[in-house]
């Protein structure tokens, strides 16, 4: 699929080189570390046969990839698992960011994996990723809260508001420079989900 004079298609072996050059803009300048990471999220999924992206090409070159993983999910009262499709790693080289190419190599992914995956779930979504997510079309399921750091103060108000079943978005708990408000924690994130097609469910 061309993309203003980008090409974005399936991740094929031989662009494993490249790719994983590519990703120490997200993972880390260690290419060896990078490597075996790569090997181990993609390579060695024992739920696909070989692994699963998008890349986009810029003179032949990869400057963006968009990798996906297949996850076992049990479902209560069912006797098959379903096996969903989990947006892994997405990077786009600095030089070629801002011209739509996570969009578009995810819109292809929707295209080219459909047929085998019912459904496409992430569980890592950004505020910042979270409106190019909803021009794909995934749905917000739910709400994400992290918390990197906090006072023994705000620890304790935590546990507490968990023990009452209170909503840690109502109760204004700060942890450090972070305020879970009814707005939401300043750094939280979405769990999405999106139906390849309404009649898969």
């Amino acid at each position: 699929m061309a993309h203003a004079g980008y090409e974005v298609g399936l991740y094929r072996p031989e662009f494993r080189s490249q790719v994983v050059s590519l990703l120490q803009h997200l993972w880390g300048g260690d290419p060896d570390v990078n490597l075996s990471y790569f090997q181990w999220k993609y390579d060695d999924n024992p739920y696909t046969e070989s692994p699963l992206g998008i890349v986009a090409l810029h003179r032949g070159q990869v400057v963006g990839f968009r990798g996906y993983f297949a996850a076992r999910f049990e479902i209560l009262g069912k006797t098959n698992d379903l096996i969903v499709l989990c947006p892994g790693d997405t990077c786009v080289h600095p030089d070629h960011r801002q011209k739509g190419l996570s969009v578009a190599m995810g819109n292809t992914a929707m295209k080219e994996y459909a047929q085998k995956y019912r459904i496409m779930l992430n569980l890592s979504c950004t505020r910042n990723s979270l409106p190019g997510y909803q021009r794909m079309g995934f749905l917000p399921i739910a709400k994400k809260v992290y918390l990197t750091r906090c006072t023994l103060l705000g620890l304790v108000k935590y546990i507490l508001a968990a023990r009452e079943n209170t909503l840690l978005e109502a109760s204004r708990i700060r942890f450090q420079r972070f305020c879970i408000a009814p707005d939401g924690l300043l750094n939280g994130a979405e769990s999405l989900f999106r139906p390849f097609t309404d009649s898969n469910l």
